[in-house]
């Protein structure tokens, strides 16, 4: 009996040690989803990933004051302030850069350090979370690859 538990507990730490050997070296890649509308914005969502395990999305929008009937740095600040800005996280960053021409929005989002929970709260999605396993969740790359491909998003190849 004794040797059948020394057996079970050794196969039990290989399984975990290979576990975690096979999750170290899960192969890391970076994708890049863009979207252009209509000469008034673009969309680029870059994507780092261990496996299909999102570790980081850095999401850059830019705006095109033109489109808008903007002329300044000054007058887009006063018309888009409201709409890019909102709140942040440990982990979720945000910069705004008002240009000559346009305002590029860059959101970045570290899902190592970010707690999901509160994250989804300032998103409004704690329902999708809650779904998906709560604090146990994590981003699957294969379905943010579905999602952005359904709305519209192409994948650059480099």
């Amino acid at each position: 009996m004794e040797k059948i538990l020394k057996r079970v507990v050794f196969s039990g730490v290989v399984l975990l040690v290979l576990g975690t050997l096979v999750g170290c070296f899960a192969k890391k890649e970076t994708r890049v989803f863009k979207q252009e509308v209509a000469s008034m914005m673009e969309t680029e969502m870059v994507f780092e990933c261990s496996g299909n395990v999102v570790t980081e999305n850095t999401i850059r929008i830019t705006i095109f004051y033109d489109v808008f009937g903007v002329r300044s740095e000054e007058e887009a600040e006063e018309q888009f302030s409201d709409e890019l800005e909102e709140e942040v996280c440990d982990g979720y960053t945000i910069e705004i850069d008002y240009q000559k021409d346009r305002v590029v929005k860059t959101a970045i989002i570290d899902y190592k350090k970010v707690d999901l929970v509160e994250f989804a709260a300032l998103q409004g999605v704690e329902e999708e979370l809650a779904e998906q396993g709560g604090k146990n969740a994590y981003v699957s790359m294969g379905k943010v690859e579905k999602t952005l491909l359904g709305r519209g998003f192409e994948e650059v190849i480099e």
